[in-house]
C-alpha cells in the first residue's frame, strides 16, 4: 500500500561531479536505462535516472541531481510508476494521487523553466503487450490515466517555448508495422530498438534548438 499511495521512498541523491553537462537524462528506470551514445554528438550527457522513481521524489532530486549540472537541456522521462501504482487503489484515492502526479510534473517544469533549461518531455507510454495476469493486477484504467497525463503535458508544451514534447508511441510506430514486440524489453521497459527511435526524435529537438 505504501507503493500504491506513492509515498516517495528515500533516495540517496546521485549528486554531481566533474564538469558541467550539456544534457541530463532525468527520471525513472526508463531514464536510467537510456543509452547515451547517440546523444553525445550534442554534447556531454549525464544520466540521473533512478529505477522505481515516482514524481514526488523526483521533485526533491532536482536540486541535487539536475540543477547543479548547469545543463542546457533536460530529457524528462517519468510518470509510469505513478500511474501503475495508482491503478492498484480505489477510484477516489486514485483521483487525488493523479492530481498529485500532475502537480509534481508542474513543479519540476516550473523549476527547470526558471533555471532557463530547455526541457524535452518524453510522453508516458502505457505498458506494452501486458501479460494477462499482470493486467488483472494493474487494471485497465491505466491507459486512460496515461492519455490524461499526456494531454496535460502537451498543453504545457504548447504554452511554454522552453518545453518540448516527444511522443514515444509515434516514434515507436514510425519503425514500421508490428512495432510493439521490437520496442519493448518487457511491459514497462524499452528495447534497444525503442531507444533508437527515441534518440532520433530527441535528436531532432536538440538540433532544432541548437
Amino acid at each position: 500500500r505504501k507503493v500504491a499511495t506513492l509515498e516517495p521512498p528515500y533516495r540517496a541523491p546521485l549528486g554531481t561531479s566533474g564538469d558541467p553537462a550539456d544534457i541530463v537524462i532525468f527520471g525513472d528506470s526508463r531514464a536510467a536505462e537510456w543509452p547515451l551514445q547517440a546523444l553525445q554528438t550534442h554534447g556531454r550527457v549525464v544520466n540521473a535516472g533512478i529505477p522505481g522513481e515516482v514524481t514526488a521524489s523526483m521533485v526533491s532530486r532536482l536540486s541535487t541531481d539536475v540543477i547543479p549540472w548547469q545543463a542546457d537541456w533536460v530529457v524528462l522521462v517519468a510518470g509510469i510508476n505513478d500511474l501503475v501504482a495508482q491503478s492498484l487503489i480505489d477510484e477516489q484515492e486514485r483521483t487525488a494521487r493523479f492530481a498529485a502526479t500532475v502537480q509534481a510534473f508542474d513543479m519540476m517544469l516550473e523549476t527547470l523553466v526558471g533555471e532557463q533549461v530547455q526541457v524535452i518531455i518524453v510522453l508516458v507510454t502505457p505498458p506494452l503487450q501486458i501479460d494477462p495476469m499482470r493486467w488483472l493486477a494493474w487494471g485497465g484504467g491505466i491507459e486512460d490515466s496515461v492519455t490524461e497525463l499526456n494531454g496535460h503535458l502537451v498543453t504545457q508544451c504548447a504554452r511554454q517555448p522552453q518545453l518540448h514534447c516527444v511522443d514515444a508511441l509515434e516514434a515507436f510506430a514510425a519503425t514500421g508495422p508490428g512495432w510493439q514486440p521490437r520496442v519493448r524489453r518487457d511491459a514497462l521497459h524499452y528495447s534497444a530498438v525503442g531507444y533508437e527511435a527515441l534518440n532520433r526524435e530527441v535528436g531532432l529537438v536538440l538540433r532544432g534548438g541548437a
